[in-house]
């Protein structure tokens, strides 16, 4: 079995959270293949949250050159995900 680390600090620390389902969406688009499922994991070091597996840079970056910039229009006060509100 493959040995997994944070992402951000490196830690083995880590708990597996629950399945993450395969997508047909992604930032406001309809894919034409969805994205595979997979994992969130959290790290009991640093707290980050991650999916595993991880899409290439290269494939976010195309997912997100082809997705609709209305979808990261929000006013921060809607944000409670990112700000904890």
């Amino acid at each position: 079995m493959m040995r997994l680390n944070c992402v951000c600090c490196g830690s083995d620390s880590i708990v597996a959270v629950g399945e993450i389902p395969s997508a047909i969406n992604f930032a406001g688009r309809l894919l034409s293949v969805p994205i595979e499922g997979g994992s969130l994991i959290k790290c009991a070091a640093c707290g980050l949250a991650f999916r595993y597996p991880r899409l290439s840079k290269t494939e976010l970056d195309a997912f997100y050159r082809q997705g609709n910039v209305d979808t990261w229009k929000a006013t921060l006060s809607k944000r409670i995900d990112y700000y904890g509100r």
